[in-house]
């Protein structure tokens, strides 16, 4: 693929957040098959005779290059086409990208080459989107979607190509993203506003301090039922002293797509689309710190029709201030874009409840795969490996999806940093990670070699496996145990707990010897973990070492944490004194096999009644599944998902938090729509539960 094409981009556009047109004509005709394959960086659109085709980059790395195929026969016409591919690149690293140079190389097919991307390929800068200034969306994310309708573009010019070294492309690994038409949405509350203060630097903050002044729909609206849904043609106006007027629509459930905008104006005007997960503020939260959840656009005089492909939402409402006091909208929110699912299994109990569970677990999970796994569609879409485990265990038996979780596997492998630990999320680069999320990754390795019987695949990913292992074997010391990352570099965090969160940044001193119980676990079961991906592969040798790892590191686990006047496993020793007492801790170590069977017992009865610091729904799976080892513990862990996770259904979720505790976690920063919450699906079908009281 690509062996005569060139990458092509414009030397001058070299700011971050930057998007350039790269424009071909030529020939075809109506009926044949016309392939169209590309590799971009950061990402692209393509269009074909001003319709648009196509978007989306797959999520890879400079040294493993993805392109896509696109069939664009349907738009293609007799005689001379004309296709026209925005290319953006963004310019930094964040954590769902990995900087690398900006520019497309593609080619188009019929029977044989139709053209290449190369010397002979015009380009331009495009400046209706603009790159400064546009604030973030979040330090995760990159940047927001700011775009001038107004504006016409320079000429095109003779593009900048670049010889490729070397040519070596793979196929996407998974299905293209599914497009679907506008989400239908309804009109919660309408007004006018005058704004606080303009804010360039966070468009969500303008939206969020604006004086909004509510109006009845018959003030302003027309129609003016007392119930309105978009898209319908509304026409808003008022003739008051304000800035604008804003209206808020509610699409019914937790979703991600591409904002999508019709409106009609009678003059060039500024319109700021906020949007969030609830309206806890009485409006949309489209700012949380320094996070922007907010798309600016002005819209030019007459009729506009936007869609941005460029920058996914995760939203449940939208927050329009039309910066106009007489406009028509015919429709204003987004088209969601979701991974095209092949299978879904459906669970049916006796209690409704825990059949609603199911199936809100079911929808958590879909907004949160896209072109890998993701942690939230709203503030992060990155894939973090621990949260990625959730989802594969889930998705293995609810989706039967074993494709995405390979190239999601894939992609954590090929982010193995110098020091042989992972990084944070993959695809990106950041300063810091966390240990105990690659020791997880040898336990991912392991269950899904167990789902899919897929050698091969586990034998390409292995050396990253054997580096990982060979780091925790390398740290661990005299006592058996390994001693807590000390470097700035490592975040040593096991869950949003009290005392479990770590601390960024922060460098433990040289004379402190600190143990984790909690990593010290991870790392048992890793060990355990490669003794089964060896079994599988017949290697008896290497099956009995990682034996004996895991049944050490157990012993020494046991005899280290456990206090005899708790009847329990502390999660730290610091100079022989050890601290701290936690229900996770309990389940890592229970789960790893390092508690004797007096000890499991009270253990057991100590996450049963709640008599520790309770684990949180991220990592709740490991406590249940450590009960679960016990049958007459069966119908309190299905009582417990019923009162945690219900207690978000009776609470409005249609899609699970981050914490029980919804959007108030993290100074009001808390997800309602997070993966590593959708654990209960995999209990429910890998348990067989169907007779619950």
């Amino acid at each position: 693929m690509f062996e005569n094409s060139k990458r092509v981009w414009l030397n001058s556009a070299d700011e971050k957040n930057c998007y350039v047109d790269l424009s071909e004509k030529f020939n075809a005709k109506v009926g044949e098959s016309y392939i169209f394959h590309i590799s971009a960086n950061s990402n692209y659109a393509v269009y074909i005779n001003g319709e648009y085709a196509d978007a989306g980059q797959y999520a890879d790395y400079a040294e493993w290059r993805s392109y896509d195929s696109l069939d664009i026969s349907k738009l293609i016409k007799n005689g001379e086409n004309q296709l026209l591919i925005t290319v953006y690149w963004q310019g930094e690293d964040s954590s769902c990208y990995r900087l690398e140079p900006a520019g497309a190389v593609y080619e188009l097919r019929n029977n044989e080459s139709v053209l290449v991307s190369g010397d002979k390929t015009l380009a331009r800068k495009n400046t209706n989107y603009i790159s400064s200034p546009c604030p973030h969306v979040s330090g995760q994310l990159g940047f927001t979607i700011s775009y001038d309708s107004r504006k016409v573009c320079n000429s095109f010019q003779k593009a900048d190509a670049f010889e490729i070294n070397p040519k070596i492309f793979h196929p996407r690994p998974i299905k293209k993203l599914a497009l679907y038409d506008n989400q239908k949405g309804k009109i919660m509350t309408q007004g006018v506003f005058k704004v606080s203060q303009k804010n360039d630097e966070n468009f969500g903050r303008e939206v969020m301090h604006s004086y909004n002044s509510f109006r009845e729909g018959h003030e302003m609206r027309n129609p003016h039922e007392y119930i309105q849904y978009l898209p319908s043609s509304v026409e808003f106006k008022t003739e008051e002293d304000c800035d604008g007027i804003y209206f808020l629509i509610d699409y019914q459930a937790e979703n991600t797509g591409f904002f999508s905008i019709d409106i009609e104006v009678e003059e060039d005007t500024l319109i700021l689309a906020g949007y969030g997960e609830h309206t806890e503020d009485l409006r949309v939260r489209s700012a949380i710190g320094p996070n922007n959840y907010a798309i600016r656009y002005y819209a030019k005089k007459g009729r506009n029709v936007f869609m941005c492909p460029f920058r996914r939402m995760g939203l449940r409402y939208m927050e329009f201030h039309v910066y106009s006091k007489k406009f028509k909208v015919n429709y204003a929110g987004f088209r969601p874009t979701l991974y095209p699912l092949s299978h879904e299994e459906n669970f049916d109990c006796k209690d409704l409840l825990h059949n609603k569970i199911f199936d809100v677990c079911k929808r958590t999970l879909l907004m949160c795969m896209h072109e890998h796994y993701e942690d939230c569609p709203m503030r992060e879409q990155s894939q973090y490996t621990m949260d990625s485990r959730n989802q594969m265990l889930t998705g293995y038996w609810v989706f039967k999806e074993y494709e995405f979780a390979k190239a999601s596997m894939r992609l954590m492998a090929l982010s193995i940093r110098d020091d042989d630990m992972l990084e944070l999320c993959s695809p990106s680069r950041v300063f810091v990670t966390i240990p105990s999320f690659s020791a997880i990754f040898l336990t991912i390795a392991a269950e899904y070699l167990e789902y899919t019987k897929d050698k091969d695949f586990i034998i390409e990913i292995l050396p990253v496996l054997e580096r990982i292992a060979n780091k925790f074997i390398s740290r661990t010391e005299e006592n058996g145990l390994i001693r807590r990352f000390k470097e700035y570099e490592y975040w040593n965090f096991y869950e949003w707990q009290q005392g479990l969160d770590g601390i960024i940044g922060y460098e433990t001193p040289a004379n402190e010897h600190t143990y984790d119980a909690p990593l010290c676990a991870f790392v048992s079961f890793g060990f355990r973990s490669m003794a089964k991906i060896y079994s599988i592969l017949e290697n008896s040798v290497k099956e009995t070492y990682y034996k004996d790892l895991h049944n050490s590191m157990n012993e020494n686990i046991n005899r280290v944490f456990w206090d005899d006047n708790k009847s329990a496993y502390a999660s730290f020793m610091l100079d022989d004194k050890i601290s701290h007492y936690c229900e996770l801790t309990q389940a890592l170590i229970a789960y790893a096999g390092a508690a004797p069977e007096d000890r499991l017992s009270s253990i057991l009865n100590k996450l049963k009644n709640s008599e520790l610091l309770a684990v949180t729904p991220s990592h709740a799976v490991f406590k249940y599944e450590a009960l679960l080892q016990k049958p007459e513990y069966k119908q309190f862990v299905f009582d417990d998902i019923a009162r945690v996770w219900g207690n978000m259904l009776y609470n409005g979720a249609t899609t699970f938090w981050e914490t029980d505790t919804g959007a108030s976690a993290f100074g009001n920063a808390g997800s309602l729509c997070h993966a590593w919450s959708a654990t209960p699906a995999y209990l429910y079908m890998k348990y067989r539960v169907d007779n619950l009281k």
